[in-house]
Formats: structure tokens, C-alpha cells, sequence
């Protein structure tokens, strides 16, 4: 089964990471950050405590009761992950030459192509 990296790699051609943080470490860069961004810059942190928190305590979930109850119908991570991914190319939050080589790679927009019905 492909994570989440790998899963964006194929649809974007931006290599995964080569390495892997600690989850701890997440936690501790968002207690500096957050510090650094309230008494230095005033500007929003580039990762925060919260995600930190969310790092260390990832879990799977179920969505079985929200199925039932609510009639919730989740979709594919694939293109939950793609409609994202377009999304931060839309609202403009991808630097120019990311943008280029995800637009050159092509499979992004290929596979949105294919999958614009979910």
C-alpha cells in the first residue's frame, strides 16, 4: 500500500522525501516555531503545536457510523489527495517552478481528467 508521499509523487512527478521526521520532532519544531513566530516575526508559523500533536497521535479512522448514520460517502484517498494537491495549485500556494514541473509531469490534471465525476 502507497502512502501519502508516494501517492503524491506519482501524481505531481515531485520526488518523496528521502528521509523521515520523528513525529516528536514536529511537535518540538512547532513549540519553537510558534514561540519564534509570536515574539519575532508576528507571522503565521510554518508548522505549529497542533500539528505536531496530530503527528504523534496519527491513527486510522472509520467512518463506518457516518456512513450509516449521516449517509457520508467518502471517496478514493487517490483523488481526495488530487482535488488537494489541485487546489494549492489553484490558490496560487505553490511556488512557480513546483507548479511548472507538476504541470510538465502532466498526470495530475490527466488523472482529475479522468476522475472529475467523484
Amino acid at each position: 500500500m502507497l502512502g501519502v508521499t508516494e501517492i503524491l509523487s506519482q501524481l505531481t512527478g515531485i520526488p518523496t522525501p528521502w528521509f523521515e521526521l520523528n513525529p516528536r520532532f514536529a511537535l518540538y519544531a512547532g513549540y519553537v516555531a510558534e514561540w519564534f513566530a509570536n515574539h519575532v516575526t508576528h507571522k503565521t508559523p510554518i508548522v505549529d503545536v497542533e500539528a505536531g500533536l496530530h503527528a504523534i497521535s496519527n491513527k486510522p479512522s472509520y467512518s463506518g457510523k457516518a456512513e450509516k448514520e449521516l449517509g457520508y460517502r467518502p471517496s478514493l484517498a487517490r483523488v481526495a489527495l488530487a482535488k488537494a494537491a489541485q487546489g494549492f495549485l489553484d490558490a496560487g500556494m505553490v511556488r512557480p517552478a513546483a507548479r511548472a514541473r507538476v504541470e510538465a509531469h502532466g498526470a495530475l490534471r490527466a488523472f482529475l481528467e479522468q476522475h472529475d465525476h467523484t
